[in-house]
């Protein structure tokens, strides 16, 4: 057997693997976000505070970009065909096209972002990429609701956005430092494996 035909079959079982571990990964974290998002924290204007976009963050920093999508779009759609896996425990097209649909919808740009920015593995370029996946989801999930609503931009960043800002950076944070420990724990173990 020639160094090429070798070459290029540890290569085709380098990408197998690496396949086979962003299905599984991709899998989980569709799982943890379907049993986190749920969860929710009543608010006087009715819209609660969720974990939906932590598990987003979450997706988006240990997945690349392309599982990350697959990840978000298969919560989306098991949430869409009736499984309970939205705010409030909740599941339906009807709340999936309701009048908070359009943040839901900008979970799959929120973690096709989060994943690109941290792509090369800096912890400020996730930090820029936390802000610009929750600036898409407060634009598009705004103009969503504000045209469904049938209210205004105002009314609408004053009840969907504002009183989320806060929570949602903290959930960018914590987000970000674990996949900042998790990325310092591989680096050492591949050191010390070397």
């Amino acid at each position: 057997m020639t160094n090429q035909k070798r070459t290029i079959q540890k290569e085709t079982k380098q990408t197998r693997h690496a396949t086979l571990q962003h299905m599984v990964m991709a899998a989980l974290f569709c799982a943890v976000l379907c049993v986190i998002a749920p969860i929710t924290i009543p608010t006087p204007v009715g819209i609660g505070f969720t974990l939906g976009v932590l598990g987003i963050f979450l997706i988006g920093a240990f997945l690349p970009p392309l599982w990350a999508a697959g990840a978000s779009i298969c919560y989306l759609v098991l949430g869409c065909i009736g499984l309970p896996v939205f705010s409030g425990w909740h599941g339906g097209a009807d709340v999936l096209f309701g009048v908070t649909g359009g943040y839901l919808m900008a979970f799959v740009p929120m973690a096709i972002l989060l994943s690109l920015s941290l792509q090369k593995k800096h912890l400020w370029q996730g930090i820029i990429g936390v802000i610009a996946a929750l600036l898409v989801c407060y634009v598009l999930g705004t103009a969503w609701y504000v045209y469904f609503a049938h209210t205004t931009w105002k009314a609408g960043f004053l009840v969907c956005v504002l009183p989320f800002i806060p929570f949602d950076l903290l959930k960018g944070a914590a987000a970000l430092g674990l996949w900042h420990a998790v990325s310092k724990r591989r680096a050492q173990m591949g050191k010390t494996a070397s």
